[in-house]
């Protein structure tokens, strides 16, 4: 199992710690900067799945390729079982980027066309000066780990289904046996069918390596199946954390209570009343955000307040973290039976 001690015990502390962490651009033609994410800390322990939701444009991908320093860090640190990535460069950093790898949304696009599967899953082998002995008989396990058999290593990517390319990505970034997988977006290009194949498998790599996953999506069904706990993310900040189960029976944010009245109903009824919907309008432009509360043009529950102070990310009774200065007054509706 990944991280463990030789005593079998597992070490002290979260796996990963984001702590105040800003990603901003330079908007071209422009006078003016785009904070992708502004402020953002949460922490992923070790073996846990950890998930991070919003509407497009809410930051979630961009906290990803921070992680994975593919991003520009304007502030704040991530700290990866006491190594600091934000600080490393050149030689260090490629030496602690196996630790974390990451897995894209576009299946097609993560495979070089020209690459055999076999080829494929080994790059970051040959990248990491293994031994060509010791990588055939390794990627001839991953290929077996994710669900494949062997005839699909000599195999090209055009010829595969997008959830066989998925599949064959999630081996390729398993080959350095890295301490935490970053799903971005990972199923959400594929039937629903093939999702919850993936979705599968993810847990079970989950349960047997006991590697930690961050896993971001828009879809908060998905994300509430698959993860221990649940970050939603609202224009490049934190709006509320908590496990997956009070998140979604108990919100305590009216974003996340619009996310779940959004949701499909699992058992549609005629006889059942149209939900009416909780949430109107744009995602503000993170150029220029509102005053106050990011979420509050867009909150039924607003008040005079919420422009005029920023909600800190705090705890509140019954565990959990909300952005909210009202949380405890409102009653919102969690997801239906």
């Amino acid at each position: 199992m990944t991280g463990l001690l030789q005593d079998g015990a597992m070490p002290a502390g979260p796996l990963l710690s984001v702590d105040a962490l800003c990603v901003q651009f330079d908007l071209p033609g422009a006078k003016a900067t785009l904070k992708a994410v502004d402020g953002v800390s949460f922490e992923i322990g070790r073996g846990e799945i950890f998930g991070l939701i919003g509407e497009s444009g809410s930051g979630k991908s961009s906290v990803a390729r921070a992680i994975m320093r593919l991003a520009p860090i304007a502030a704040g640190a991530i700290t990866l079982a006491g190594t600091r990535l934000d600080q490393l460069q050149g030689r260090e950093l490629r030496r602690h980027r196996r630790r974390v790898q990451m897995v894209f949304q576009d299946s097609s696009d993560s495979l070089d066309p020209r690459m055999t599967v076999r080829q494929a899953i080994a790059e970051p082998l040959r990248m990491q000066d293994a031994p060509p002995a010791d990588a055939g008989g390794l990627v001839a396990s991953l290929i077996q780990r994710v669900g494949l058999d062997e005839s699909h290593l000599d195999r090209k990517p055009h010829t595969l289904s997008g959830g066989q390319k998925q599949r064959v990505n999630i081996a390729r970034a398993l080959a350095l046996s890295p301490e935490l997988l970053v799903c971005d977006e990972a199923v959400s290009a594929l039937d629903v069918s093939v999702q919850a194949g993936i979705i599968n498998l993810l847990l079970s790599l989950q349960q047997e390596l006991g590697i930690s996953v961050l896993f971001i999506s828009h879809d908060l069904g998905v994300v509430a199946h698959l993860a221990d706990r649940v970050g939603v993310m609202y224009l490049g900040r934190l709006a509320e954390v908590a496990s997956a189960e009070a998140l979604t029976s108990r919100p305590r944010h009216p974003y996340t209570e619009a996310l779940l009245a959004a949701e499909p109903e699992p058992r549609p009824s005629t006889h059942r009343a149209a939900r009416p919907p909780l949430i109107a309008g744009e995602v503000p432009s993170a150029a220029n955000p509102p005053s106050g509360c990011r979420f509050r043009t867009r909150c039924r529950y607003v008040r005079e307040r919420c422009a005029a102070e920023q909600p800190p990310l705090r705890p509140v009774d019954g565990g959990g973290l909300v952005a909210c200065h009202f949380a405890e007054e409102l009653v919102l509706e969690g997801r239906r039976a």
